[in-house]
């Protein structure tokens, strides 16, 4: 069951993209070696971080700012896009 309010739980939002940017946190969680891309989705804030080698696909939803937005993977180098 859902507690807090969508205001409260984005603040988690923002954690987890925080957390995600972190090589240790990547390897001790989920053992995401460091010329490995760690890509997930489901908190519907899309971003790209080439540096840290990190990637959200975003949201589907409408009411997001920006929706309909998935990842493209081709020749080791990793896009987000907007399906149309």
């Amino acid at each position: 069951m859902i507690t807090k309010s969508p205001e409260e739980r984005k603040g988690n939002i923002d954690r987890v993209h925080k957390a995600s940017l972190s090589s240790s946190v990547k390897k001790l969680f989920f053992d995401v070696q460091e010329d490995e891309y760690f890509i997930f989705g489901h908190t519907h804030k899309l971003f790209l971080e080439n540096n840290s080698k990190v990637a959200n696909s975003g949201s589907w939803v409408k009411d997001a700012e920006r929706h309909n937005t998935y990842i493209k993977i081709k020749n080791q180098q990793v896009e987000l896009k907007d399906y149309q």
